[in-house]
């Protein structure tokens, strides 16, 4: 698995722990890519310990190295896992709001429709 050759090869190079020096970075610059704020980003690399990466190497891997073929679905995982919160509300709701804001789109309006998704939310997943 990707993580335990990296950790070898962090070993022998005497780079320090590729946790902290390789995951946790390259977790929170994606999680942040995708539209998570920074303040939770750094909020999920407090609570991700070597014991919760263990149980959540899957999911770690796929987001730092190979990329999601589902980044909603992964996203959610992520909250779920590591106890960020409630992915429509601390996440796509920021971020749908942002993008609207980015088109164009009223503030007042923007924020209805940040305020109307988690109620919306089932309906709207297959589309996004």
């Amino acid at each position: 698995d990707p993580l335990t050759a990296f950790q070898h090869i962090f070993t022998a190079l005497s780079l320090g722990d590729a946790m902290e020096e390789l995951v946790k970075p390259g977790l929170k610059r994606k999680l942040v890519s995708y539209g998570v704020s920074e303040a939770l980003a750094c909020k999920a690399m407090e609570v991700l310990t070597p014991e919760k990466l263990t149980e959540l190497k899957g999911t770690v891997v796929t987001v730092v190295f190979t990329g999601p073929a589902d980044p909603l679905a992964t996203i959610e995982q992520v909250f779920t896992d590591l106890g960020l919160g409630d992915v429509v509300i601390d996440f796509v709701a920021p971020v749908m709001q942002k993008k609207l804001k980015a088109l164009g789109v009223d503030a007042a309006v923007a924020q209805k429709v940040g305020e109307s998704l988690p109620s919306k939310m089932e309906k709207l997943r297959p589309k996004l």
